[in-house]
């Protein structure tokens, strides 16, 4: 089985407005389903908004109006606020921009416990699905 596969630098080497045009053709020229945006924070703008909070928002939606545009589905990965140990994430550690969530159809937060000994757990949680049931017990992840 054959998957296309294709990496754009430009989304986050340039403008987000000047990268939405890019993201469109890369799409539709290679026949593209999914589009995954990694470090939503590092997406730069230019406008000079109010506060990074705003820049992030405005990338979000440029981003994801772009993808929808596109035809294809989007997956937009973005940090989490640090967090005090044992405190499972939320939505509202979603780093600078709570608007992320209005955006999103579903929502999946990921974290690593340590445990004594240096071992390593990991988890995950449904926080937001737009057409269905939350999953806010941890998943651990093998």
């Amino acid at each position: 089985m054959s998957v296309p596969f294709a990496t754009d630098p430009s989304v986050t080497d340039s403008s987000v407005t000047n990268s939405k045009p890019g993201v469109i053709d890369l799409v539709r020229e290679e026949g593209i389903d999914l589009v995954i945006v990694d470090y939503l924070q590092r997406i730069k703008t230019e406008r000079r908004l109010q506060d990074r909070r705003n820049e992030v928002t405005y990338a979000t939606a440029t981003i994801s109006d772009a993808i929808k545009v596109a035809g294809a589905a989007g997956m937009l990965l973005s940090q989490l606020k640090r967090l005090q140990d044992g405190k499972k994430p939320t939505i509202e550690d979603l780093k600078e921009s709570g608007d992320i969530e209005c955006f999103a159809e579903n929502i999946i937060l990921g974290w690593r416990e340590f445990q004594p000994g240096g071992a390593e757990e990991k988890y995950c949680v449904l926080a937001k699905a737009k057409d269905g049931q939350v999953i806010l017990d941890p998943i651990r992840l093998d």
